[in-house]
């Protein structure tokens, strides 16, 4: 890993499942220049798997083109780690983003016990018994408007029934959907500044 260039750049998504809809497209991130140093990956060892390249540096005598920004990385004793070039650590950012670094995540740890699938700025808080088997998740709605629609993934639910208990409704079952290995929940309406939670019977 070598720190090589400052300010702004532009970051393509390569084509991986990892990366989600969002693949061979760029995604750009304005809040790098002068809180993070972008770091350039090189030399990297047989297996190793591309998610991101820069594609230019904003800054004129600097031009950027193919370097990779993020790789997941094979380890010669078994496992694998991934590598974020690109400002991980960045407070702000992108949808695409978060949902990069969450299928990540459920990949190298695979512990994640539920995730937001919707586009949503929320808080989302899981409550498991001592088998690992979800009870309850409670999600904050940190906006001051209403959203409709929202979609969570859900791994080793306590139960086949979910109840949705909103803060000023009152409780109602909800489907589950089987989807890959796990659940797909569509909730009611979450109110403004409110917390909603689904438990599992």
């Amino acid at each position: 890993v070598e720190q090589r260039y400052k300010g702004a750049l532009t970051e393509m998504y390569e084509p991986h499942p990892l990366n989600g809809s969002v693949s061979d497209r760029f995604v750009e991130n304005y809040y790098t220049k002068g809180r993070f140093e972008p770091h350039i990956l090189s030399s990297l060892p047989e297996g190793a798997e591309i998610l991101g390249k820069y594609k230019h540096n904003v800054r004129e005598g600097e031009p950027i083109n193919g370097e990779i920004s993020t790789a997941i990385i094979p380890l010669k004793e078994g496992g694998e780690w991934c590598v974020f070039g690109y400002s991980l650590w960045k407070t702000v950012k992108t949808i695409a983003e978060r949902d990069r670094i969450l299928n990540v995540y459920d990949r190298l740890a695979n512990t994640a016990g539920a995730r937001l699938l919707s586009p949503v700025q929320a808080a989302v808080n899981i409550r498991k018994d001592s088998e690992g088997k979800i009870r309850a998740i409670s999600l904050t709605n940190c906006t001051v408007g209403k959203e409709k629609d929202v979609r969570i993934f859900v791994k080793k639910p306590f139960g086949s029934k979910a109840v949705f208990q909103g803060q000023y409704a009152q409780a109602r079952e909800i489907q589950m959907q089987q989807e890959n290995s796990g659940f797909v929940l569509e909730l009611p309406t979450i109110e403004p500044w409110s917390v909603a939670t689904v438990f599992f019977e």
